[in-house]
């Protein structure tokens, strides 16, 4: 009968709505936890069975509350000019724009759902990997060997290592070939067998960069891929997201596993210039602090975790910030590095206007015993600083990550 075909219907559309993962909402309060219901176009959030939405202005980051963020991805990838990177491949491209096919994980009911396609224009491109990167390549698009620091080329990197310098004037997937014009060729445009290219290194002098000033999102998903975002709205277990080069994109919640609200009322001590940076070390090897990375250049990784926005530092560091008097607390997730700072001990102190708040859990601090989350208030407060002594070990292996260090309003 009609009354228990609309029953199945119904079933089957219930059914085919994605679970909705448990998520915490890191405030200028208290954090909350439960299912997103919803994220309405101001940016307010509101939690499954609460009829109290958490303001957009009130809202520091999501994170999934059961999830970890992921490394950033060994698989075909697109790197662009802002530091996102998007797992896919390349459809088809001419000397404008990519057609990028996104792709994300499939393991949650969604399998059969079609990966979006997107135009990316190749101004806002640094790298495309068409085939995975080898163990031996660096992620950080701005670290591989094989591209020259300064270049007005775009480069073909072959899979057997040659790289050829030239100019990018398509791909056809469906063909097969990378159409291209050689620097040293008089012969015009050829075509390269698809097969034989790993990766496209876009010329750096024609790259455009937006930079994002006024509040928006930072998203990572499953799969590893990063993408800022002008808007970002959560509806029935959907994700839709605007693009900051215009696209709009959607999916499932369930390969949502962090948004960080950027530009709104937390800063980033990455995004601020020190007043003062002392350093001290054993021997003749110098640590600069990093910037969005640990101390060696890589990415900032605490607890099996993957963080984009930190300070990376090493034993004897210490740090001053200028506060302007209107910041409420700083906050960090503060440990030694997953992979440098295994060996490592440290004593780690935060002092305010010169005196130093005590925080014993990060006096002798080993790797074994994990990270730890300080909350630091400032009201009325005029210098941060951060200090990292060394401890009972001398300076082996003191590789420490403020991962999420942040100040709030």
């Amino acid at each position: 009968t009609m009354t228990a075909w609309l029953m199945v219907l119904g079933a089957i559309c219930v059914w085919a709505e994605p679970p909705r993962p448990r998520m915490t909402l890191w405030t200028v309060g208290e954090p909350r936890i439960g299912p997103i219901e919803q994220i309405d176009n101001e940016g307010n959030v509101y939690l499954a069975g609460s009829d109290t939405a958490t303001p957009a202005a009130d809202l520091v980051a999501i994170r999934r509350s059961d999830g970890t963020l992921p490394p950033w991805p060994r698989e075909p990838q697109l790197l662009l000019t802002n530091g996102d990177r998007l797992v896919g491949r390349v459809l088809s491209a001419d000397s404008s724009a990519l057609q990028w096919e996104w792709q994300w994980h499939t393991d949650d009911g969604w399998a059969a759902e079609k990966s979006p396609t997107l135009r990316i224009p190749l101004s806002t491109a640094t790298l495309v990997w068409l085939r995975p990167p080898g163990h031996g390549d660096s992620l950080d698009g701005q670290r591989l060997s094989w591209l020259p620091p300064q270049r007005r080329r775009d480069l073909l990197r072959l899979n057997n290592g040659d790289v050829v310098q030239g100019t990018f004037l398509g791909l056809d997937r469906g063909q097969g070939i990378v159409r291209w014009r050689e620097s040293r060729s008089e012969n015009g445009e050829t075509s390269i067998d698809l097969a034989r290219v790993g990766a496209i290194a876009f010329n750096p002098s024609l790259a455009r960069i937006r930079k994002l000033t006024s509040t928006h999102w930072a998203l990572t998903l499953s799969n590893g891929s990063r993408l800022k975002c002008t808007s970002f709205t959560l509806q029935r277990g959907r994700c839709s997201a605007k693009t900051w080069f215009g696209e709009v994109i959607e999916f499932p919640v369930t390969q949502l596993i962090a948004a960080d609200r950027l530009q709104g009322r937390a800063v980033y001590l990455s995004e601020l210039k020190p007043e003062k940076v002392e350093t001290s070390f054993f021997g003749d090897v110098a640590w600069p602090v990093q910037f969005d990375r640990n101390v060696v250049g890589e990415p900032l990784r605490l607890a099996g975790n993957t963080y984009d926005r930190g300070l990376g530092t090493h034993s004897e560091t210490v740090i001053h910030y200028a506060l302007s008097k209107k910041w409420s607390r700083f906050e960090a997730l503060v440990g030694l590095d997953d992979h440098w700072g295994r060996q490592g001990e440290v004593e780690v102190r935060v002092y305010v206007d010169g005196q130093r708040v005590p925080l014993p859990e990060l006096e002798n601090l080993t790797h074994r015993q994990g990270p730890k989350w300080i909350r630091v208030p400032l009201q009325g407060a005029s210098r941060l600083t951060l200090h990292v002594g060394t401890g009972r070990g001398g300076d082996v292996q003191d590789h420490v990550n403020w991962c999420d260090a942040r100040l709030i309003r």
